[in-house]
């Protein structure tokens, strides 16, 4: 098994023919079972990887705010253009940068918008995630704390039940000895009434 690493396939000459030759080069390479990996700015690649089931897409996350990477490895979200943002926040003449968006081709911002909305499922995604790990947090929290509570409840019980029978027991032993002490008493009397009456 061997790894090929390719950096911007195809370009340097017309953008649709260079598009073309790497996804025929990459069809080549994948076809003898080698692993690829393939950076490119090209939407063709881009949709190439997102149409194989045997291809994985991945990028760079971008932080749009800053107009800088972050270094995080977004796999299954093949990075987006940034260029007309980045002229936008530099300060490039609105008009200049609506006019280079319309000269795009629609299949380009197809892609973006394809990208973006992925891009926004995935954070959607990771804060349910962020949320439901919070949530499974608690509930195992509470969980213990519940199980605790009847630990104690259930210890608890056992000794009023434990104390309860000692209780019984030592009223059921002292009215037992009241009793004998009562028939002794009783006994005696009627002896000492039944030899005084002979």
């Amino acid at each position: 098994h061997s790894l090929v690493l390719v950096d911007e396939l195809g370009a340097g000459t017309d953008p649709q023919e260079g598009a073309a030759l790497a996804i025929a080069i990459l069809d080549a390479i994948g076809a003898k079972s080698t692993q690829v990996v393939a950076t490119t700015h090209y939407p063709e690649l881009k949709a190439y990887g997102f149409n194989r089931p045997d291809t994985i897409n991945a990028s760079m996350e971008f932080d749009e705010q800053t107009l800088k990477p972050t270094y995080r490895l977004l796999v299954g979200i093949p990075g987006r253009s940034n260029a007309l943002d980045i002229a936008q926040r530099l300060g490039i003449p609105q008009s200049i940068v609506d006019q280079a968006r319309s000269l795009t081709d629609t299949d380009s911002q197809d892609l973006n918008a394809m990208i973006a909305d992925l891009v926004t499922k995935r954070k959607q995604v990771e804060d349910a995630q962020v949320a439901l790990k919070a949530q499974v947090a608690d509930s195992e929290k509470l969980h213990r704390q519940l199980k605790s509570e009847f630990n104690a409840y259930q210890q608890r019980k056992d000794q009023l039940i434990e104390d309860a029978k000692v209780q019984a027991n030592t009223i059921v032993e002292e009215s037992k000895t009241k009793a004998d002490a009562i028939i002794s008493d009783l006994r005696k009397k009627q002896l000492a009434s039944g030899t005084a009456n002979v």
